[in-house]
């Protein structure tokens, strides 16, 4: 029998001393069963700004709801979600994964061009008054610029209308190409 040092006897018994310490006796928790992925889209509401977030879990992600948030300036896309101020606004069922991805997907589009255009109309309509001026005063249009921001940000913000529209527009062309609506809506038992 090999004889070990007293020093490495002590660190023997430390490190076992430590993984005891650090064991769990309690059984480890287990995952509740899932659904597929994309057979449900949960949407989300902000009550005071009217920003739509969609998502695939129940539970409102930080860093992928963020993410979905358009950048329109300072003070537009707050640094972490207050789960107090988002509320559920609608919730998506679908009969299989595939194409509730693709509606989520669609959605997604849909917002992003109705952020490009209304971008697009206000900076136009802009410039088309500021060639009409014939009197140049620039207290005046300082201020008025400032106003015109903030209704603008306000029309980019304010996204609940044309998601629940998106929404609609969306579940009509799946009703079109064939997914009726008796496999959208789960029968009530």
């Amino acid at each position: 029998m090999p004889a070990h040092p007293t020093p490495s006897l002590a660190r023997h018994g430390m490190l076992s001393i430590r993984g005891a310490r650090h064991a769990s006796s309690a059984p480890l928790p287990q995952d509740p069963p899932t659904i597929e992925l994309g057979r449900q889209i949960f949407v989300y509401n902000h009550l005071q700004r009217n920003h739509v977030v969609y998502s695939l879990t129940k539970a409102l992600k930080n860093n992928k709801a963020l993410r979905q948030i358009p950048y329109n300036g300072k003070k537009t896309v707050p640094r972490a979600l207050r789960k107090d101020l988002w509320a559920p606004l609608a919730t998506l069922t679908f009969p299989s994964a595939p194409i509730g991805l693709s509606t989520l997907q669609k959605l997604r589009e849909f917002r992003r061009r109705h952020e490009l255009e209304k971008a697009k109309w206000q900076e136009g309509d802009s410039h088309a008054r500021r060639r009409n001026l014939k009197v140049y005063n620039r207290d005046e249009e300082e201020e008025e610029r400032k106003k015109k921001i903030k209704e603008r940000l306000e029309v980019l913000v304010d996204q609940k209308a044309n998601s629940v529209a998106d929404i609609a527009y969306v579940l009509g062309k799946l009703d079109f190409v064939g997914v009726k609506r008796e496999e959208l809506v789960p029968a009530k038992e």
